[in-house]
């Protein structure tokens, strides 16, 4: 299974498990996530939704491999509107979700981190918007996200930089909330949520919550339109060939 999913006591484990990736996002790890979203959304036991990554590493963003197929816009969104809106409903759920980070969490990787209430970050794990080195900029929604994480200005340098920042630079800035050097230290702190759902998804909301989601549906028809430059699938083609 590329995705496992399990609930335990109260917690619903969604762990990305391609190791050989570092848990990058391909059509099968979408649908899994957009499965276990409709657990998170439907179970009222559930307080809360974790996402992790597997054998030290978060996610990797998409899978450069299995998307490099995809070359024009309209085909660029079969993937982009998918993800983007898990990333919608992930904002959206009854249930808080947490998200561990105990190693790189890079482009797609960082914007679903940036998606989740709360991160926790071991001193191995890092995150970086390395979008631009594509060509490309954020296209699931994550930038939406990242400014109402962190600010506007502390973004803005973030997503151009195209920089890998380490675990105590992602605490100073507030991207990660907590340090964490295992799972059992971040199990050991969640706590349970007993308030109605309905009351966690308001407190979550923006002030302006369809303003703020058509920002982040936005994304995925810009990066689409940067999908299908030239710039990108060389670069593309350059990272293709220097992993062979």
């Amino acid at each position: 299974m590329k995705v496992d999913i399990s609930l335990v006591d109260g917690v619903l484990h969604v762990q990305l498990n391609r190791p050989e990736q570092k848990n990058a996002v391909d059509f099968d790890v979408i649908n899994a996530l957009a499965e276990a979203l409709e657990e998170a959304e439907t179970n009222r036991h559930i307080h809360t939704f974790l996402i992790k990554g597997h054998r030290g590493a978060f996610c990797s963003g998409g899978d450069v491999q299995a998307f490099h197929s995809l070359y024009t816009k309209e085909e660029a969104l079969t993937m982009l509107r998918p993800m983007n809106e898990n990333l919608i409903r992930l904002r959206k759920l009854p249930c808080v979700s947490v998200c561990y980070i105990d190693g790189p969490a890079v482009g797609g990787g960082a914007e679903l981190a940036a998606a989740c209430d709360k991160v926790y970050i071991s001193a191995e794990g890092k995150a970086g918007f390395i979008q631009g080195r594509l060509a490309l900029s954020t296209g699931w929604g994550g930038a939406a996200c990242l400014k109402q994480k962190i600010g506007a200005k502390n973004a803005f340098h973030m997503l151009t930089s195209a920089s890998v920042y380490d675990a105590e630079r992602l605490l100073s800035i507030g991207f990660a909330d907590e340090k964490a050097e295992s799972l059992d230290e971040v199990l050991r702190d969640l706590k349970p949520v007993t308030i109605p759902g309905e009351a966690v998804t308001s407190y979550r909301e923006p002030v302006n919550a369809s303003a703020f989601y058509k920002e982040m549906r936005m994304e995925a028809d810009r990066c689409a339109s940067l999908w299908e430059s030239e710039e990108h699938h060389k670069q593309v083609a350059f990272f293709l060939n220097r992993k062979q």
